[in-house]
Order: C-alpha cells, then sequence, then structure tokens
C-alpha cells in the first residue's frame, strides 16, 4: 500500500514522503486493542448530557422560584435583609432541592448497582469513592445553577417589588 501512494505522491509531483500509512480496518483494529481510551471517550460523553439537563433544569426550577418570590424578597430588602442572605436563601433552597436528589439517586444507584453485579460477573460498581465524587460534583453544580437567581434576588428593588400585584 505504500508503493502505490508513494507512486501516486510522485506522480502529482508533491515531494512529501508518507510515513504510518494504513488502512481504516489496520486502524480501527489497533484502537480496539486499547479499549480504555474508548472507554473514556464514551463515559466523557455519556457524562456530559445529563449534566447539561441537571445544570439547565436546576436553574431553570431555582429561577422560577426566584421569580415567584420576588415580592418576598422586596419586603425581606426593605425591612433590612443584607443581600449576602438573600442569595444565601436561594442557593440553600437549590442546595436542599439537591441532597434530596442526590439522595434518591443513591439509592437507585446502589439498587441498580447490585442488579447489574448479579447479572454480570467481575464488576465492582459499589465503589464510595465515585459516590462521593457524584454527590460533591452535582452540589458544586447546584450552588453555581443557583448563582445567577440567587445574584437577582439579592438586588431585588423594595418598591418595585411592592408596587407589582
Amino acid at each position: 500500500m505504500e508503493d502505490s501512494l508513494t507512486l501516486l505522491t510522485v506522480r502529482a509531483g508533491l515531494k512529501t514522503r508518507l510515513y504510518s500509512v494504513r488502512s481504516a480496518a489496520r486502524g480501527f483494529a489497533r484502537a480496539a486493542r486499547r479499549p480504555g481510551i474508548a472507554a473514556a471517550a464514551t463515559a466523557i460523553v455519556n457524562c456530559r448530557n445529563p449534566t447539561i439537563a441537571y445544570v439547565v433544569g436546576l436553574s431553570g426550577t431555582v429561577s422560577y422560584s426566584v421569580g415567584q418570590r420576588v415580592r418576598e424578597f422586596g419586603i425581606r430588602a426593605a425591612i433590612g435583609a443584607a443581600p449576602a442572605d438573600q442569595a444565601r436563601l436561594v442557593v440553600g433552597s437549590a442546595l436542599g432541592m439537591a441532597g434530596a436528589g442526590i439522595v434518591i439517586g443513591l439509592f437507585g444507584a446502589l439498587l441498580l448497582s447490585w442488579l447489574i453485579t448479579a447479572w454480570t460477573s467481575g464488576l465492582d460498581l459499589d465503589s464510595p469513592l465515585v459516590y462521593a465524587i457524584v454527590g460533591l460534583l452535582q452540589l458544586t453544580i447546584a450552588v453555581a445553577a443557583a448563582a445567577v437567581p440567587g445574584r437577582r434576588a439579592a438586588r431585588a428593588n423594595p418598591l418595585a417589588a411592592l408596587r407589582t400585584e
């Protein structure tokens, strides 16, 4: 194969020598010998979409909640609540929702891991480190998702809030 490609480059007038030329089938066979790379790429792609859905869903829920509570935040600001307290209230409610989701998800993941382990042999799916990392990641995402609605609640205008309704 290399000789025919070299002949093609000479006929085309190119002065470039091709190195490490192989067919697609040979490249796929070589990649199949290293399943760790394919597994890592698949894991990254498969974790990305649920993470985006989690961020959008939680941020939308918290933002809707803040929109519904504009009057409450305005009254709190009129009474003298600090903006940091307003933001802390919003982030705390987001962490409460995330905490409930983490607990429910933990029980579901443990149940499914026991079922999968019973059906397959040699897989250890009960790693506490993985569950701890995923839980901390979800809490971090919850804080990030609540940051923008929290800032909006912290900047609540008491006069505008009292004029509504």
